[in-house]
């Protein structure tokens, strides 16, 4: 699973995963443009909001999504989205040749699909649909950094917004570690999660040895 912390950038993955064609790669919706660039087609990308900034209703969504090289390869991946994802985005992501399929992002609301305890962060979705629908019980994540690099610099001033995300994802991953016995490794030393149910590893070990 590949999120957007500073560690995307630091660790040399993508010649192991090309070396490798068997590993099912989930990419977020801000690495998705960043990880087909690099010649790697995930199975799967997720949306659980609308990617509009409230103070300035910035919309990422073009940013994330809308370029010829997404388009190109969108019928090859499968999109998971929550309830919050609006009626007009899935019409696009339709039109783009996605196949959709809805989760519930738990404390949000109704919807259909399974719910799924997000922790507030796209990655933190990628890894829960991995684990409890997709089933897969190997699971390595790479960029779900939670610190203030790249995708959340601009939340420095902000601690009251990432740091509950921190414990909550942190939570999260303790209490599945306990309930399946099975940890989630952690393809760098970079960032902010480890911890229990968090085991640390490297591309090349864990393809080799776990």
């Amino acid at each position: 699973m590949i999120a957007a912390g500073q560690s995307l950038y630091e660790e040399k993955i993508f010649d192991e995963l090309k070396k490798n064609p068997d590993i099912i790669v989930l990419s977020t919706d801000n690495t998705l443009k960043y990880v087909l660039e690099q010649n790697i087609i995930p199975e799967y990308t997720c949306m659980q909001e609308n990617l509009i900034r409230p103070k300035d209703q910035y919309d990422f969504f073009p940013d994330f999504f809308y370029h010829g090289i997404i388009k190109s390869h969108a019928d090859k991946i499968t999109l998971y989205y929550s309830q919050l994802v609006s009626p007009e985005r899935l019409k696009i992501f339709n039109e783009m040749g996605f196949k959709i399929v809805p989760f519930v992002r738990l404390g949000k609301g109704t919807g259909k699909g399974e719910t799924i305890d997000t922790a507030g962060n796209c990655g933190m979705a990628l890894v829960q649909i991995a684990r409890h629908i997709l089933k897969i019980d190997k699971i390595a994540i790479l960029g779900i950094d939670l610190d203030y690099t790249t995708s959340w610099k601009a939340f420095t001033d902000k601690p009251h917004i990432l740091d509950p995300m921190l414990n909550n994802t942190k939570h999260k991953l303790t209490c599945d570690y306990f309930e399946s016995g099975t940890p989630i490794f952690n393809l760098t030393r970079l960032g902010n999660l480890h911890g229990k149910g968090i085991k640390e590893s490297n591309i090349i070990d864990f393809i080799e040895n776990e």
